[in-house]
């Protein structure tokens, strides 16, 4: 998850400040569970962090309009090239296939161009 899509669906939440660096180190840092709660001060439990993180990556499903059940992933492709356009179809004919429409979110480009 980007920073820009941690701090929008943190704004959604009523966390703690404590627990919001938790759950950012793990979405957008890239720390395991554990690692985040021990290193968070005062340590939390792995499950403390785990639940932290699912109610963050619960709104962000919300406002990209994911549905119950689907999982978010951060895709680094050449921006506009043969691989950009395979994600997008990609995600297009998942949609499709759970007979939902695609909702007017796009892939973000973080190139030079954008």
């Amino acid at each position: 998850m980007t920073f820009e899509e941690f701090n929008l669906a943190v704004s959604k939440t009523r966390l703690k400040p404590h627990t919001i660096a938790v759950a950012r180190a793990v979405l957008v840092e890239g720390l395991g569970l554990t690692q985040a709660g021990n290193a968070a001060t005062p340590h939390m439990q792995r499950q403390q962090v785990a639940d932290a993180v699912a109610r963050i990556e619960r709104e962000h499903r919300k406002i990209i309009g994911a549905p119950q059940g689907w999982r978010c992933i951060t895709l680094t492709l050449p921006y506009q090239g043969e691989e950009w356009d395979a994600a997008e179809e990609l995600q297009s004919r998942a949609f499709e296939r759970a007979g939902l429409k695609l909702p007017n979110v796009e892939l973000t480009g973080r190139g030079p161009e954008s």
